[in-house]
């Protein structure tokens, strides 16, 4: 079949087939929500799809989930949702050259890196701190965003095409949105026990097909949605669309980065290798962290002080000490946090790793010398972040050169495991 009577209906309803296969779609969440926009996405002919989940798959996903598959999630071995999407839109996607690529992994712990080359990002995880994140990345590195959420037979769908500082933002709709959040099945649980319904197929199906024409849009270049924010009640029918104006005092980012300069470092070198390469263009670095880095924290018991050194993203809960002492040390150290790095710092003799900082992401920089503020891209690429799957050359696309873990019989190529 020709490409022109395969997607005839599509071009007469405005879409152009190049355009969607040059497209590159960052999925953050791959439940209910992901699975639907990416079945429609697949079969639109998108040329990318990247996923990007931790959790699991759950027998409750499957009614309301298309892409993932019955038989492999039955299975003793632990299903990830990110891979089951992939491999799910991977076999019916009508690209030419489909490339789906996932990663079971925190989007915080990727980084930037995992949306360098993308089109538009898709907020489709629960957790609304993950939202603002991505609505401040988004931003950031001047990507549109499409965001949506539903319970029971109420939903919505927002998209951002964030073209000018004085856009509103997402956050700027949820200016009160802070750190923490739940997952989908602890969310399902919850929602059940206060009497509410959680999400069916056919609440995810019209959602989720809503936020993927709204992707289409904006790979066209079309904003019709843009700052708006689309309510719909499934069994009324009811709707309303609200425009949302800038809040002066939004919490989230109203600024890009503009150019972004490539640096020949990467993530396992160390803040001072970092800092030696911006010597041509920036006299007095400043290596601003996008997560704020706790080096200690008191025990949320006794009180005495708790090293942690992680990224503020990798701390689930308040430190316990492996054995408090007999007096509390109530009103010691308390909670000591790092944003910033200076060449004399200490912490500039870790390795970027060890901060949160991953392949090909993106640091804002400072030069105390000069005031300018400027952003760099660490060494790397997406097949640094991601399992990359491609058809098989019986089947038009790339050859085949090793089965995944856990894969179907589909011919497919991986060229990095993610599990």
């Amino acid at each position: 079949m020709s490409e022109d009577s395969l997607f005839s209906r599509e071009r007469a309803a405005g879409y152009d087939p190049t355009v969607l296969e040059n497209a590159v779609v960052a999925l953050v969440g791959c439940g209910a929500a992901g699975n639907n926009i990416a079945q429609s996405l697949s079969l639109l002919g998108a040329g990318e799809l990247r996923f990007i989940d931790p959790d699991v798959v759950e027998k409750s996903n499957l009614p309301r989930s298309p892409l993932f598959n019955v038989g492999r999630a039955e299975g003793k071995r632990r299903r990830h949702k990110a891979s089951e999407c992939a491999h799910g839109a991977l076999a019916i996607s009508h690209a030419r050259a489909p490339v789906v690529c996932f990663a079971v992994s925190r989007i915080e712990e990727l980084g930037y890196g995992a949306f360098m080359d993308a089109s538009v990002i898709v907020a489709a995880a629960d957790a609304f701190p993950v939202r603002a994140w991505l609505s401040d990345a988004a931003r950031l590195l001047g990507i549109p965003l499409v965001e949506l959420g539903f319970s029971g037979h109420r939903g919505h769908v927002s998209a951002w095409a964030y073209r000018g500082e004085e856009a509103a933002c997402w956050r700027c709709a949820h200016p009160r949105v802070e750190h923490g959040g739940v997952g989908c099945s602890l969310y399902a649980r919850g929602v059940s026990a206060l009497g509410m319904v959680p999400a069916t197929q056919p609440l995810a199906g019209v959602f989720g097909n809503l936020a993927a024409a709204h992707v289409a849009e904006l790979i066209h270049g079309r904003h019709a949605l843009d700052g708006k924010i689309v309510h719909f009640d499934i069994l009324s029918g009811q709707s309303r669309v609200v425009e949302v104006t800038v809040d002066p005092s939004c919490p989230g980012v109203h600024r890009g980065y503009g150019e972004v300069r490539p640096v020949p470092v990467g993530p396992d070198q160390m803040v001072s290798e970092l800092m030696n390469a911006l010597g041509g263009f920036c006299k007095e670095p400043l290596v601003h962290l996008r997560a704020v880095y706790v080096k200690s924290a008191p025990c949320r018991l006794c009180g005495a002080t708790v090293e942690i050194g992680r990224p503020e993203w990798a701390v689930s809960s308040a430190p316990e000490c492996r054995a408090c002492p007999e007096v509390p040390q109530f009103g010691g150290a308390g909670l000591d946090v790092v944003s910033t790095i200076e060449p004399d710092d200490e912490l500039s003799e870790l390795r970027l790793a060890e901060l949160g900082v991953g392949a090909a992401d993106v640091l804002e920089v400072a030069d105390r010398a000069s005031g300018s503020r400027f952003a760099v891209r660490l060494k790397g690429s997406i097949d640094d972040l991601f399992t990359t799957l491609t058809k098989d050359a019986r089947n038009g696309a790339r050859g085949s050169s090793k089965k995944p873990v856990g894969a179907t019989d589909a011919p497919t190529k991986e060229h990095k495991s993610g599990e």
